[in-house]
Formats: C-alpha cells, sequence, structure tokens
C-alpha cells in the first residue's frame, strides 16, 4: 500500500532545496555594479548610516566602507539631482528594494562576507 505524501512537505521540500541551489549560484557569481546599482547601494548605505533616504558626502564614504569592491565605481555616480531640504540627494527610485537588502548586507558583514552579494542574494 502506497502512504499518501502531503503536498505541503513536498512543496516545502522543493521551496528549501530551490533556494539552496539558487543561493550557490549567486554566490558563485562575482557581483558588479550594473543597471541602477548607485541609487540602490547609495540608499542602501544611508539608511544603514544615517537612518535616513537622503544620500550625503558621508553616506558616500560609508558606501565606500560597506562595499569596498564598488569603490572605484562610486566616483563618478549620478542621482536624481533632486534635493532634499537638509541638502542631501534623492535617489531616482524609492528605496524600498535598499531597504530590504539592508537585513542581508549586515548579516553578511557580520559573517565577514562580501556585502554586495546582499543585494543579489
Amino acid at each position: 500500500m502506497i502512504k499518501k505524501i502531503n503536498l505541503s512537505v513536498i512543496t516545502f521540500i522543493y521551496i528549501i532545496v530551490y533556494f539552496a541551489a539558487m543561493l550557490a549560484v549567486v554566490i558563485a557569481i562575482k557581483p558588479s555594479p550594473t543597471g541602477e546599482w548607485d541609487d540602490y547601494s547609495l540608499a542602501t548605505s544611508s539608511i544603514m548610516a544615517q537612518h535616513n533616504l537622503n544620500i550625503s558626502n558621508g553616506d558616500v564614504e560609508e558606501h565606500q566602507h560597506i562595499f569596498p569592491d564598488f569603490k572605484d565605481y562610486i566616483v563618478n555616480y549620478s542621482l536624481s539631482r533632486h534635493i532634499a531640504k537638509d541638502g542631501g540627494e534623492m535617489p531616482w527610485y524609492f528605496p524600498t528594494y535598499s531597504a530590504a537588502c539592508v537585513p542581508c548586507v549586515k548579516i553578511l558583514q557580520l559573517c565577514g562576507l562580501r556585502a554586495s552579494y546582499g543585494f543579489a542574494i
């Protein structure tokens, strides 16, 4: 007699295997600044350093500390040129993605791994 297998158990196992496989693929590929990388990585630095969404010169310095593999590319970054009341510059996009990446970036920092992998993961 064949036992019925619970569909939720199969789905859970599939999700765990899929997550592990995708994590391995992401970690195997070195992150590189593509697309709107300056907007989301600078916004992540700003959220982590100053807990706000405005990009200031201090955030750029913090960015170079958090993401040293992006340091050479941040010299000529381009944002929206919309200036906030406190003088910080706003990114083109609302930083929802940047805020979602903060926990992963912090975990990677605690583990001594490259924080830039946080965007891909």
